[in-house]
């Protein structure tokens, strides 16, 4: 019970400190173990996703968002963890790092996605890397993330699970950038992390992953001329900069959209409000459902090949 009320209390405090968001959440209360917050009726990114990989694989293009929309949607993303990582008084009170960045962690409302689920969010902190073992200890215990390595983990955590000599401490907020490199690409191309052009394991995604290689894009997005998808592409390369001391703020990823749907649109203040395509009138928020509707169509679970 303790971990589920500190977990509790992670996600009231991040919700609260990002009230002024339209990226978040509104909270409304939290007592102990539970919270209220405001009703998204219309689903997660996932819902999107798991129907447009249904509607991919049954070659109907309208149940997909058109490439400008999907640059939208980046916008949405960058901007949530953006309004994360930088909630904290910098004189009192620290930022926050979300720490578990994916799909289902994005909520849909009034044309909008917005960032949820903080009960794993730490605190933004970074220690230099020390020549004590106990001291370095602090940066490097699993604890600093607290999560099991996953495919969609952060390229530092990744080589920490192979033992590569490059592991060293890193800032959370830029773990979160990796990981919301592996969402840009997932709405840019419909795929997991290395699904094509094979599903691969953690364990073989985690050798890719220090190789310096990443999932590939299909040819149509490779050769694209498209200047929408020329920029979510981009963001997503800036996402997966190695060297994490190189690797763009969330920021800097939200200005480099926004800046790029001006130059599409015409607009100084475009609108970032979006209509997600109509689902199957059967498409129910579960997993089972997308398992079950797949089926004939080459569509494993999410576990399969995201986790």
């Amino acid at each position: 019970m303790d971990a589920v009320m500190n977990g509790q209390r992670l996600d009231a405090l991040v919700m609260e400190r990002g009230s002024s968001s339209e990226f978040i959440p509104n909270l409304h209360g939290y007592c102990s173990s539970g919270l209220i917050m405001e009703f998204m009726s219309e689903g997660t990114m996932w819902d999107y996703v798991k129907a447009a990989r249904i509607a991919k694989k049954r070659g109907d293009s309208s149940g997909i968002l058109s490439t400008v929309d999907k640059l939208r949607v980046a916008i949405h993303i960058a901007t949530g963890v953006q309004d994360v990582h930088e909630t904290g008084d910098v004189k009192q009170i620290p930022a926050f790092f979300h720490n578990d960045l994916k799909w289902h962690q994005f909520l849909f409302q009034d044309g909008i996605f917005k960032l949820n689920d903080f009960n794993t969010a730490q605190p933004i902190t970074f220690a230099k890397k020390m020549n004590s073992t106990e001291e370095n200890k602090l940066c490097l215990d699993d604890e600093l993330c607290g999560k099991p390595l996953q495919k969609m983990r952060s390229f530092e955590e990744h080589l920490r699970s192979v033992g590569d000599p490059r592991f060293e401490p890193f800032s959370g907020d830029k773990i979160d950038v990796y990981m919301m490199g592996n969402v840009l690409y997932t709405i840019l191309t419909e795929l997991f992390l290395f699904e094509e052009p094979m599903v691969l394991n953690i364990e073989k995604t985690s050798k890719e992953i220090v190789a310096g290689r990443r999932s590939p894009y299909p040819d149509e997005i490779e050769n694209s001329t498209d200047p929408a998808q020329l920029a979510v592409k981009k963001a997503v390369e800036m996402c997966w900069i190695e060297e994490w001391r190189k690797r763009p703020s969330a920021r800097s990823i939200t200005e480099y959209l926004t800046g790029e749907l001006r130059n599409i649109t015409g607009e100084a203040t475009p609108d970032l409000r979006i209509i997600l395509p109509q689902r199957d009138p059967g498409q129910t928020p579960s997993d089972s459902e997308y398992r079950e509707k797949g089926k004939g169509l080459g569509l494993g679970s999410p576990s399969s090949s995201s986790s």
